[in-house]
């Protein structure tokens, strides 16, 4: 069971939460944090003392409340936190992103996100693309079959239809999403005998790697993003822009993720997740290069640490790409 109890706090205002934050009661706290966003208090403190447990969705709705919360001008901190959330808080690098406090201040004070109408497989795909020629970028070995599968995996879950816990991959929601590639896996998932692991999914999907850049080769070019021309995928501007949707512009992600990893603002969650998936596989090295951001491999450290949004996943796609990589100087050894 999980409840949020709000009373007020001086000139703030106090949110107490108790018993398990996940994707099933996320949707909760992100409700109360949309009031708090049109009602503007001047203080928040989000009280952890009464939580047992915070899974992957559950960092996604802190990591956005703490986006929606600053851009509306609150000032918010999260209090009293319970040992649990103090250990996941201390694994997946937010003690140092977020405001945290032991206790409950008296209240005192000092003196719109994007949308994402790309998927993250989407995205991950127009990062493997060379500007000129529209050729894939080279990975290690076995890499691209990983990264795509996490992909699917990760936009699953960012789409509130799976979690994931230190064992198996669960179905939250079987409601479709409209996509053509992302609804049979879901059904896929939903529909298995029992219970399956992150890596069970990932092998199955890493079997598929071909289907899954066809089909979001082919999603980007209905959307206008890309072009095919003699076989060759060519950017439809010939330059990383993309066409206006729902009446306003999109940042492209390879330049979205530059300014991400060159400034000390909060990550978009989808951003530290994909910047968290391309670290993994190597192919941040070859999209930032340069002195500006060697000055930055701290921060692009710490954020794509980030993933217990989705930690599970991330480390089950490395640990893939590793074993791949020791397969193969095991089978090629050096002359």
């Amino acid at each position: 069971m999980f409840t949020i109890t709000r009373k007020e706090n001086g000139p703030g205002l106090v949110l107490a939460m108790e018993g398990k934050l996940d994707g099933r009661t996320a949707e909760l706290l992100e409700a109360q944090i949309q009031k708090l966003v049109e009602e503007k208090p001047k203080l928040l403190d989000i009280d952890c003392l009464g939580l047992t447990y915070v899974s992957s969705a559950g960092l996604r709705a802190f990591l956005s409340a703490a986006k929606k919360l600053h851009r509306a001008g609150v000032l918010c901190s999260w209090t009293r936190l319970s040992p649990p959330v103090q250990e996941v808080f201390r694994i997946s690098g937010f003690l140092s992103l977020l405001k945290i406090q032991e206790a409950l201040p008296p209240g005192d004070p000092e003196s719109a996100a994007p949308t994402h109408d790309l998927t993250l497989v989407e995205e991950f795909i127009l990062l493997m693309l060379d500007d000129q020629t529209g050729a894939q970028l080279k990975l290690p070995y076995g890499a691209l079959g990983y990264a795509l599968a996490g992909s699917v995996i990760l936009e699953l879950s960012y789409a509130k239809r799976l979690d994931t816990d230190s064992e198996y991959l669960k179905i939250i929601n079987t409601a479709r999403l409209g996509d053509a590639l992302l609804d049979p896996w879901l059904k896929i998932m939903s529909t298995a005998a029992e219970p399956k692991s992150v890596d069970f999914w990932l092998k199955e999907l890493n079997q598929k790697e071909r289907e899954i850049w066809q089909e979001g080769i082919g999603s980007l070019a209905k959307k206008g993003i890309l072009k095919l021309v003699e076989k060759r995928v060519l950017w439809v501007f010939g330059v990383r822009r993309y066409p206006p949707a729902n009446g306003g512009e999109r940042t492209e992600v390879r330049n979205r993720l530059r300014q991400l990893i060159l400034s000390d603002a909060l990550p978009e969650p989808r951003d530290a997740i994909l910047l968290g998936l391309i670290h993994g596989c190597h192919l941040s090295n070859q999209l930032f290069q340069g002195p500006e951001y060697q000055a930055r491999q701290a921060r692009i450290e710490s954020l794509a640490s980030l993933d217990l949004i989705d930690r599970d996943i991330a480390l089950a796609v490395k640990n893939a790409l590793e074993s791949f990589n020791r397969a193969l100087v095991t089978s090629y050894p050096p002359l």
